[in-house]
């Protein structure tokens, strides 16, 4: 409130081992329906309206439990609504992720390919991004994990191929101890220090603009 920022929440189910009991028998349409009502309805009793479907997951190396099949009821939901879909998804599920959304029906452009920042090849991502779909570098400041000077020359390379109109930036800050006030990097790490770099590295105000503004405005816009 005091920011003025819009807040955007999401729908969805994360990994496995975070999955309610009711997915066990539950069918992707009515999987399907939870997250339609939660988009154009209102989330419980609140009616707040989810803007998303986030962050639908996928295990390290496949898909494990219940996951693909959250994902198809992500894909049906997003089909039915124009919502997007943002995935935790790792290098060796994120083709057969792609291709599942596009298979209900998705628009390309309304799927964000989430932790790709985690992945040192810009052959890989520029593979992903011929299907039309953006990918985020969404684990900002995490440097334990990958420097963040290896973030910003990833995404340098991939705007030089033409595809700044489909990164995603932010920081995944998921755990108390990420916070400021607990020692971490917070909310700041990507505008703190990944898109100065990656301004250092040759990226114009327009790029950056983009990255930051232009896209997400265009991949959430429901309408």
């Amino acid at each position: 409130e005091k920011t003025g920022l819009k807040m955007v929440c999401s729908t969805g189910y994360y990994l496995s081992q975070f999955h309610p009991e009711w997915l066990n028998d539950a069918t992707v349409e009515e999987i399907a329906e939870v997250y339609i009502k939660e988009l154009t309805e209102g989330i419980d009793n609140t009616g707040i309206k989810a803007g998303i479907i986030a962050e639908i997951a996928s295990g390290p190396k496949s898909f494990v439990g219940h996951e693909k099949k959250i994902l198809e009821a992500a894909g049906l939901a997003a089909a039915k609504t124009g919502c997007a879909v943002s995935t935790h998804t790792g290098r060796y599920t994120a083709v057969e992720t792609i291709e599942t959304l596009l298979s209900y029906g998705m628009n390309p452009d309304k799927i964000i390919i989430g932790h790709q920042d985690l992945i040192n090849d810009s052959e890989y991502h520029l593979s992903l991004l011929k299907y039309g779909v953006n990918i985020a570098f969404d684990t900002c400041g995490k440097v334990n994990y990958m420097a963040d000077e290896i973030r910003a020359e990833n995404m340098l390379k991939i705007i030089r191929a033409g595809y700044g109109d489909h990164i995603m930036v932010s920081d995944d800050v998921s755990r108390r101890t990420y916070f400021v006030s607990h020692g971490g990097v917070g909310y700041i790490a990507a505008y703190k220090t990944v898109l100065p770099l990656l301004k250092e590295y040759g990226a114009t105000d327009e790029d950056i603009r983009k990255i930051t503004t232009d896209n997400p405005a265009r991949i959430l816009d429901n309408d």
